[in-house]
């Protein structure tokens, strides 16, 4: 199952479901070229390679975000 199925799935189990997608190609995700298009489909997207700072910065604004 690839990103764009994952989320599809996991939002047919609970349309509220918060999500953050993370790859280190974002092209490889549904063949989109840029993050905020990832984001259309997910609360946050995060780019591998990460730091413990940037996932915690994402994991905060996902959670703050209602």
């Amino acid at each position: 199952m690839d990103g764009a199925a994952a989320i599809a799935a996991l939002r047919k189990l609970d349309p509220a479901i918060k999500i953050i997608a993370m790859s280190g190609r974002v092209s490889s995700i549904k063949g989109l070229v840029s993050s905020e298009d990832v984001e259309s489909d997910a609360h946050a997207f995060l780019q591998k390679p990460f730091s413990a700072e940037q996932l915690l910065a994402i994991l905060d604004k996902v959670i703050a975000a209602r």
